[in-house]
Order: structure tokens, then C-alpha cells, then sequence
């Protein structure tokens, strides 16, 4: 609790501190801690937001925020506040993510030319889906620094984070200082990160194969040859197969008999399709052959090197979008074209700078 400001409150003493908070723990404490301050237990994200804007000044020199990450249903407040700006195309989505919503609102507290900090996972700084919110805040204010933050910073958060400094309505005009966790820094334009930051890429360029398993859990169980269900996922002690080792069938001449379009191979990417307990499972096969079964979707790139690449640098993040997409109310499943879409968002990220494969 308050970990943000603990810093901020110890550089300057003598500053004017508002917070809001939706946590009565959260609240209570930031009362107690900082009993000069200003603090609202309030729902950054609801209408009652508008109560604090109300009763603040919106000169504030320095907004710090470390928001939930999470999609949300898109909800008429939120319509609202995309109407009013040039994000009226995301009024017509069913769903949005609450980082989105706020950096709008802690935007709207700060003075012209002041600052916002805001901690953002991957996806909203680099992925397509989120593209014209970047560009957004490139054409209305100015990113001036994107900082790059420890894996594993916040708790419960394996996604890859950073945090982001934005000038208020001071339309880009100069390259963004990128800082990267060894504090190695380069600039990049304001294209490149509304892109992005993408680059071409040997990743991006290839085209993906995405399939699905046809044999049933039962066939495969009672099957001769190696294969892969939902069940196997909890069998291996990694997430890095070595079926030769695993399996010794698993170079059995008679699987080239079969129908070789559902026969997963070193250098696939395996994720589990159905099941609310195993939505999100993934693993990578370093080596050997087997059977998926339907409960099964294989990801391959033409290039084990390329999928090795891909799979180690979003793992994580796969992991947590499969869950959030994830269809259904008792038994979650995902689609062919919900795998698609989440490879595709994914092998648009800038990849040319992995050397750890």
C-alpha cells in the first residue's frame, strides 16, 4: 500500500496529495499515513469519479498510477468518456481494458504540460489491438520516456510492464527517451511507438500454421502412439518437452501411416483449447512426435528457432490473454480463430532483438 508514493512523498514533503483508492484497507491506510492529504474511496473507473474531479483542481503537477490489468465490459460510462475524445471508435467495443480508462482520468486531473506516469502491461504498450489508443496519446500529449520494469515487480502480475511518462496536451514533436532495465536508453520516434516499436522481423514475416487435434481424450489413451491431451500437460515436469525421452514411441516409424496434419513435432507450440482448469496450459515441444488430441491446438512456425524464440518471450503473457479470452460459463474453450488472432497480435511485437534461443 501505497508503494508509489512513498518515493514521490519523501523527495517532496511539503506537496499536495490526493488519492483514490477502492479498497477500504487501501483507504484507511493512506488516511492514517498521510493525514495532510486528500483521499477518496472511490472507483477510478465509475461515474462517481466525476465527484472527485469536481473537487479537485485539475492543475495537479504529477499524476502517479499503477491501474488493474484486466479487460472490462464496456460500460456506457466508459462510451462516454471515449465520445469525448479522439477514442470514439472504442465506444463500440464490447470489451476494453481498464489501464485505458485510467489514463484518461488521471489525464483529466493534471495541468496543460504536466506529467502522468502510468504503469502499462506489454499489450498496451506494444500490442495492434491497442494501437490507437498510442496514438492517441502521441497526437493529443507526448510520451516523453518509457521505462522498461523488472519481471515480477508487482505481485500476481507475470506480464511484462513498464512504466510510461506522458506530458498533457503537448502534441508529440521529439523521439521517446525507450530505457531499458539495465538503464540502457535510445530514443525512438513517436511512429515507431504507436506502432509498437516494431521492426522488421524474420518472426513477423512467417507464416504460422494453427491446427487442432481430431482423436478424442478415450482414443488416445488407449492409443499405441505418443500423444498429447489436456491430461498430458500435468504429466511432464516442464513446459519444455522432450517426448524421445518421455515416450520412447515417439519415433515410431508407423506414425508417418497417419494423417500427418495432426501429428504435433519439435518446434510446436501446444495449447490447451477446452477445459476451465486447463484454459491457458501451454507447453513447447523441444523434441520428438505425437498425436494431439481435439482438446489440443498446435501452434508452428515454419522454423523451430522462430517458435523457440516466440515461446520464451510470451509465454506469460499467452498464458494470461488464453485465460482472459477464454469462452463459456462452466467449461471455458477457445476458438481456432481466438488462437489466431492471439498469435497474430503477438508475432507483430519486436523480436529482433531475442538472442536467447
Amino acid at each position: 500500500m501505497g508503494g508509489l508514493i512513498e518515493p514521490i512523498v519523501q523527495s517532496w514533503p511539503s506537496l499536495k496529495l490526493v488519492t483514490c483508492d477502492i479498497d477500504q484497507g487501501n483507504h484507511s491506510y493512506l488516511r492514517k499515513t498521510y493525514p495532510n492529504g486528500k483521499h477518496f474511496l472511490v472507483d477510478v473507473t465509475s461515474n462517481k469519479f466525476e465527484t472527485v474531479v469536481q473537487h479537485c483542481s485539475t492543475e495537479y503537477d504529477l499524476a502517479v498510477c499503477n491501474p488493474p490489468f484486466c479487460w472490462s465490459k464496456n460500460k456506457p460510462y466508459y462510451r462516454s468518456l471515449f465520445s469525448e475524445t479522439q477514442l470514439a471508435n472504442y465506444a463500440g467495443h464490447e470489451r476494453i481494458r481498464l489501464e485505458v480508462i485510467f489514463a484518461l482520468q488521471n489525464i483529466r486531473l493534471i495541468g496543460p504540460t504536466k506529467t502522468l506516469i502510468i504503469i502499462l502491461p506489454e499489450l498496451i504498450v506494444k500490442g495492434t489491438v491497442f494501437r490507437q489508443f498510442r496514438e492517441y496519446l502521441v497526437k493529443n500529449h507526448a510520451v516523453d520516456k518509457i521505462m522498461k520494469i523488472e519481471p515480477n515487480s508487482f505481485k500476481g502480475t507475470e506480464a511484462q510492464t513498464y512504466a510510461i511518462s506522458i506530458l498533457k496536451a503537448k502534441k508529440q514533436n521529439k523521439n521517446i527517451e525507450k530505457i531499458d532495465i539495465d538503464g540502457t536508453k535510445e530514443k525512438i520516434s513517436p511512429q515507431e511507438f504507436i506502432s509498437g516499436y516494431k521492426t522488421p522481423n524474420i518472426i513477423s514475416n512467417q507464416k504460422v500454421d494453427i491446427f487442432r487435434g481430431n482423436w478424442t481424450g478415450k482414443k488416445c489413451n488407449q492409443s499405441e502412439f505418443p500423444t498429447f491431451h489436456t491430461t498430458s500437460f500435468r504429466k511432464h515436469n516442464t513446459d519444455i518437452i522432450d517426448l524421445n525421452m518421455s515416450s520412447s514411441p515417439s519415433i515410431h516409424p508407423k506414425l508417418d501411416s497417419l494423417d500427418s496434419s495432426k501429428i504435433a513435432r519439435e518446434g510446436d507450440i501446444l495449447i490447451a483449447r477446452v477445459g476451465s482448469r486447463t484454459i491457458g496450459k501451454i507447453a513447447f515441444i523441444e523434441k520428438g512426435r505425437c498425436i494431439i488430441s481435439d482438446c489440443i491446438i498446435a501452434v508452428r512456425f515454419p522454423n523451430k528457432f522462430y517458435a523457440r524464440q516466440f515461446y520464451k518471450r510470451y509465454k506469460y503473457n499467452i498464458q494470461t490473454r488464453l485465460k482472459e479470452i477464454g469462452k463459456g460459463t462452466c467449461a471455458k474453450y477457445l476458438t481456432h480463430n481466438d488462437v489466431n488472432a492471439l498469435v497474430a497480435e503477438f508475432t507483430a511485437l519486436d523480436l529482433s532483438k531475442t538472442n536467447d534461443a
